[in-house]
């Protein structure tokens, strides 16, 4: 079984990361499970964390007015969301539910927003993820 800091540290964007940057993402991240059909993400609440799939597998969708799902895209292992809605402060936008038991590890906004602000690696790295999802 992977631990948390094992995944983190074996993320793609953690090699833009000095060792101190990341020991210290480490250090402020925690691993939330959650069973088949609970939230990983819900739409309306505060865009707090960058999530990222220990184990498991979250579906993202959106409900739409009519009440018809539309599901965009599914998160596995090693996968990570939530990025473009830390970007824009405020809320989440979409549901992300879990489709199998799921481990996620959760890296708090403040230390997501403090590499955005002093990585410049990091950011074209983000960048990068950004550009091939649309």
């Amino acid at each position: 079984m992977q631990t948390l800091e094992t995944m983190l540290r074996a993320s793609l964007w953690a090699a833009t990361l000095t060792p101190d940057e990341l020991d210290r993402v480490v250090r402020e991240s925690h691993e939330r499970r959650i069973p088949v059909g609970g939230s990983a993400i819900r739409c309306g609440a505060p865009a707090d964390q960058w999530i990222g799939v220990i184990e498991g597998l979250v579906k993202m969708s959106v409900s739409q007015r009519d009440g018809r799902l539309s599901t965009f895209t599914g998160v596995t292992a090693g996968g990570w969301a939530g990025e473009g809605s830390l970007l824009r402060p405020g809320i989440w936008r979409y549901d992300g539910v879990a489709v199998r038991d799921t481990r996620i590890a959760c890296v708090p906004r403040h230390t997501f927003e403090r590499l955005v602000s002093t990585s410049l690696p990091f950011n074209r790295f983000l960048l990068m993820q950004l550009n091939e999802r649309l």
